[in-house]
């Protein structure tokens, strides 16, 4: 027997999940833009109406939520109160990321040598993941190396985006840099772990190496 749906649905909502569960083709896109207008209004609300990536929030969080009810078809909660969570951990993340990377500075080695404030060794280990990273990116798809080097190293717009990678809509901009930006994490964390491996094994080697010596 199906639970009722959360009365804290509208009606057109209501309609549009009980569509879902019925698997009538084309109510994602019904989905979508029932919760543009509420998640516009929260995350300019959360971030500033001039902040430069309301519109790449918005588009992630529909496509983090309708993952969601693909997952759980049966989905029987307040829609847009899981949308709006979604979407304000994002903002959440975002403006650490923000705040993280603005702390950062990639200087040259005489910089560094010449920096009494910072250890060799820190700027050893950044530049060991910034190595990693390229790596990883290497071994993604020439499609995902595309659309992540337009997104990050050109900046380009996701209208332009869309046309230079020949999709169709905006919104598959979206979904595919979600898949691109997954198995990049994927093969950097498996390379990471790869690399702890080697040196954790190399500094057992030297210590075993010095007891037999000693």
């Amino acid at each position: 027997m199906n639970r009722p749906l959360s009365s804290q649905n509208s009606p057109e909502i209501v309609e549009a999940l009980q569509m879902l569960q019925a698997g009538v083709p084309g109510t994602s896109d019904l989905l979508v833009e029932l919760l543009r207008e509420p998640l516009s209004n929260d995350v300019t609300r959360f971030l500033s109406p001039d902040h430069p990536d309301i519109e790449d929030v918005i588009q992630e969080t529909l496509v983090a939520t309708l993952n969601y009810l693909s997952r759980d078809v049966e989905f029987h909660g307040d829609l847009v109160r899981l949308a709006v969570t979604i979407a304000r951990n994002r903002c959440r993340d975002l403006m650490r990321r923000n705040q993280r990377w603005a702390q950062i500075r990639i200087e040259p080695l005489a910089d560094w040598l010449e920096n009494p404030q910072k250890t060799i060794l820190e700027d050893i280990e950044e530049s060991e993941r910034y190595s990693i990273l390229q790596e990883a990116l290497e071994k993604l798809s020439p499609e995902c190396h595309k659309l992540l080097k337009f997104t990050y190293l050109e900046e380009m717009n996701t209208e332009d985006i869309r046309q230079s990678m020949g999709l169709q809509s905006r919104q598959g901009v979206y979904y595919r840099k979600a898949g691109c930006l997954r198995r990049l994490k994927k093969l950097f964390h498996n390379l990471m772990d790869k690399r702890s491996i080697h040196v954790t094994r190399g500094a057992r080697s030297n210590r075993e190496r010095g007891a037999d010596r000693g």
